[in-house]
């Protein structure tokens, strides 16, 4: 398809060749000016499809807040701002990253894009009233299943009520569950259903390997996979923040140097996590199959899952 400068300009910075089909689609619905529903994997690009249309639509010279991305945790907040950073300083715009454990202010936040967790958007938007989300034309819920998961979807809920009819909002998702209708039904008029294969994402070139644990604990398993395996990154899954923060704290003692990532971790270290992860300067990195769902990670080499995940594509993240 034909893309304006402007998307050209974009792939150029990240180094992207073609779009994929969901940046494409996403695009042609951008020209409708409709609301859509985004259904795709991690590792799709579909962080890029949203980031394609807003920026297509962006008024450089208004100031006032014209797009709103809202994400379930932190850790996905932080790394869409850090890619958005990028994007805004090569056109000029304003971006601003809003979430919980941030300090308060008294001043009111201008910028072009906000991204965010719900909860904290909800209260400087609504309670502190230091932050306008009113005047935006578009709205992101990235990750919807998860926002809904976490209860977080009446936060968004609440924002949504306070916004002009006219928003574009779009929602992407790995799923749809059932109870999430009823916020589609009520936000979204006339959506557009963009849903790409998983096939289509599928790495038919990752060998899985089931390690039977026997009378041994994860941790102890672990300890004995890890001295056959040579990884550049190697991500280990664990379905809780305790079992993370334990394996972590076992390997330590072992002497193996990790990143740790999960929810029970203070803000200031979850940012300091995701900050060494995208240096790399970490072999290992242990973490809890919710608080990394939806990270971009390169140069995984070896994915080792403690179980299987209550949710199945957790596995596939």
């Amino acid at each position: 398809m034909e893309v304006s400068n402007r998307v050209k300009e974009i792939m150029e910075i990240e180094g992207f060749h073609t779009l994929t089909p969901i940046q494409e689609q996403v695009l042609q619905v951008k020209q409708q000016h409709r609301d859509l529903i985004g259904l795709s994997s991690t590792g799709s690009g579909k962080s890029h499809a949203f980031f394609f249309s807003i920026f297509e639509q962006l008024d450089f010279d208004n100031p006032k807040v014209q797009a709103v991305i809202s994400t379930p945790t932190r850790e996905l907040a932080y790394q869409l701002y850090d890619r958005c950073r990028l994007l805004c300083k090569h056109f000029g715009v304003s971006c601003k990253l809003v979430t919980g454990g941030m300090e308060r202010s008294q001043q009111s936040i201008n910028a072009q894009i906000v991204i965010g967790t719900p909860g904290r958007m909800k209260d400087l938007f609504l309670d502190e009233k230091t932050l306008r989300l009113d005047t935006a034309k578009i709205f992101v819920v990235d990750e919807a299943d998860m926002t809904l998961e976490f209860g977080f979807l009446e936060d968004i809920d609440t924002i949504l009520s306070r916004m002009d009819d006219s928003v574009q909002t779009m929602v992407f998702s790995a799923t749809i569950p059932q109870q999430l209708q009823p916020f589609l039904k009520k936000y979204l008029k006339d959506p557009i259903l963009i849903q790409i294969d998983d096939t289509l994402d599928f790495q038919s070139d990752i060998e899985h390997v089931l390690v039977p644990c026997k009378h041994k604990s994860y941790e102890q398993k672990i300890l004995d996979v890890l001295p056959h395996i040579q990884p550049y990154v190697c991500l280990i899954f664990a379905n809780s923040n305790e079992e993370a923060a334990t394996l972590a704290n076992t390997m330590r003692q072992n002497g193996y140097d990790l990143v740790e990532l999960h929810g029970d971790l203070e803000s200031r270290e979850r940012m300091k996590a995701i900050k060494m992860i995208q240096s790399q300067k970490k072999s290992y990195i242990v973490a809890s199959d919710i608080a990394s769902r939806g990270i971009d990670l390169d140069g995984v080499t070896h994915v080792i899952s403690c179980g299987f995940p209550k949710d199945l594509k957790y596995y596939v993240h």
